[in-house]
């Protein structure tokens, strides 16, 4: 492509629409400084998406760059993701809403979730189901600003995050 693109701007902008606004956060958008290091597709990647003077059939085609990824699609959520994963995902959803809309103001943009899920094996009629129990621990990381106790952390999150999100 002879696209282009302004890095700068670009990730600036995403970086402003994560929360990072103030150094006193620990990055800020305007003032980080940004390397803009992209060259071209070295030419052994491009013959093995494209082939080289031969046409290729779409199943000899490779996918160029690409990451290695793992995982299994499974029927205990409506999205076909395993139930810890999308609790965790919830949590984390709501607690940037939560940062951004201002109910948390002392809450900053970088955080974690986990949730641990106790199941049960159900093996009736020669079934091997696992049926969740409960919700065993929820974990919650996320950066604060320094005024704010460890005791208000915690309050906020059980009532505006966890209690509003998980079953």
């Amino acid at each position: 492509t002879k696209t282009v693109l302004d890095y700068q701007k670009i990730v600036r902008d995403a970086v402003k629409d994560i929360g990072f606004d103030d150094a006193r956060k620990g990055f800020d958008y305007k003032t980080c400084n940004l390397l803009v290091a992209i060259e071209q597709q070295s030419p052994e990647i491009h013959q093995s998406v494209f082939g080289q003077d031969d046409v290729k059939k779409d199943e000899e085609l490779g996918a160029g760059d690409q990451g290695m990824m793992f995982g299994y699609a499974t029927d205990e959520t409506e999205t076909l993701m395993p139930l810890t994963y999308e609790l965790a995902r919830n949590l984390a959803r709501k607690l940037s809403s939560t940062r951004r809309d201002g109910t948390l103001p002392w809450a900053r943009p970088d955080a974690k979730t986990q949730v641990t899920v106790e199941y049960e094996l159900d093996t009736r009629n020669g079934a091997h189901l696992l049926k969740p129990l409960r919700i065993a621990v929820v974990l919650i990381s996320t950066q604060h600003d320094e005024e704010v106790t460890n005791d208000q952390i915690k309050a906020d999150l059980m009532e505006k995050v966890i209690k509003p999100t998980l079953p």
